[in-house]
């Protein structure tokens, strides 16, 4: 299967961005765009407008991946960002969960609840994916609707 969804993912570590870029087009994910910090984030976001944006929560430099979300938010309203993070700080996760995102994924990286996100979110039916490992599993239940 091959999907003309942009996906940008946000990531601070070069081998974890390179690797879920290979991965996702090993899926039929090909239009990867990559972004190391959050200024690079939101310039790629503004130039490019992905279809999803998959960020690192915790970023090089002054800005956080959820301040990086909200601002892009501001911008267009219809973004579609999920988090993946090895922070499993519970007021970390809720954060980040009041801005509505599209998944919330907890390092490791489960490639497949990845990829079904993406792959509901191509169909334009975009189902909330969270890869939480117990106890936070009561953050599987939330509602997500694509505006």
């Amino acid at each position: 299967m091959r999907t003309a969804l942009k996906i940008l993912i946000v990531e601070n570590d070069t081998i974890s961005a390179l690797l879920l870029c290979h991965y996702l087009k090993f899926f039929g994910f090909c239009n990867c765009l990559l972004a190391a910090t959050a200024e690079d984030a939101l310039r790629v976001a503004e130039e490019e407008r992905p279809d999803v944006i998959l960020t690192e929560i915790i970023l090089s430099g002054e800005m956080s991946g959820i301040e990086t979300a909200k601002r892009i938010l501001k911008k267009d309203d219809n973004a579609v960002i999920a988090f993946m993070s090895s922070c499993d700080d519970p007021q970390v996760m809720l954060e980040a969960l009041k801005i509505s995102p599209a998944g919330y994924f907890v390092k490791p990286l489960k490639m497949n609840v990845i990829r079904e996100l993406l792959e509901s979110i191509d169909a334009g039916c975009c189902l909330p994916a969270f890869s939480i490992d117990e106890p936070y599993g009561i953050l599987r239940g939330l509602n997500y609707e694509k505006k």
